[in-house]
């Protein structure tokens, strides 16, 4: 069982650096392309989901390519990338640097419980996987709002995240004390 969940949670981790790295790629390569001709990122997005939907129809009417190696794995990597480069799409029609963060934080969730999977000595089906994501969350919270008041972001804003993270420390030290 243990094996399972490392299994998945390293793929997990995998696919959603690639997620980041690719999404960051297309945001940095697209972005001028974007206003310039914007036909290319509608180009770019319907590739993207072409491949999406391929994959997903591929595996609910062929579902015997997801259990035979290496094809599940090659399958998985195109759903992957589509989704990146999706990802990617939305990264340049929003604040794209927040969708990254996004990304950047679950990945770094994901990578956490594959080390704590890795471990043996608590077992993965308690509160503890729960627990490591509410303080990998928060830390990446923290993270971030140090950075942007170190560049000088400020305003309400901040002051809210900032009250807010506290909040979130306070009763993520709480249920740290009940677990």
């Amino acid at each position: 069982r243990q094996g399972f969940v490392q299994k998945v949670f390293g793929i997990l981790s995998i696919q959603l650096g690639t997620s980041v790295l690719v999404g960051g790629w297309v945001m940095r390569y697209f972005e001028q392309a974007a206003r310039d001709n914007p036909v290319a990122v509608v180009l770019l997005l319907s590739a993207s989901l072409i491949i999406i939907l391929g994959v997903s129809c591929m595996s609910c009417c062929c579902p015997q390519f997801m259990r035979s190696y290496p094809e599940n794995y090659i399958i998985l990597g195109l759903f992957t990338v589509g989704e990146a480069v999706l990802a990617g799409v939305v990264c340049l029609q929003y604040t794209g640097e927040s969708v990254l963060l996004v990304l950047l934080f679950t990945t770094l969730v994901s990578a956490s419980l594959l080390v704590f999977a890795c471990q043996t000595k608590y077992d993965f089906t308690g509160c503890g996987p729960y627990v490591l994501c509410m303080l990998m969350t928060l830390i990446g919270f923290s993270l971030v709002l140090s950075l942007a008041s170190s560049f000088g972001a400020s305003g309400p804003a901040f002051e809210f995240a900032s009250l807010l993270m506290a909040a979130l420390g306070a009763l993520l030290f709480s249920v740290f004390i009940v677990y």
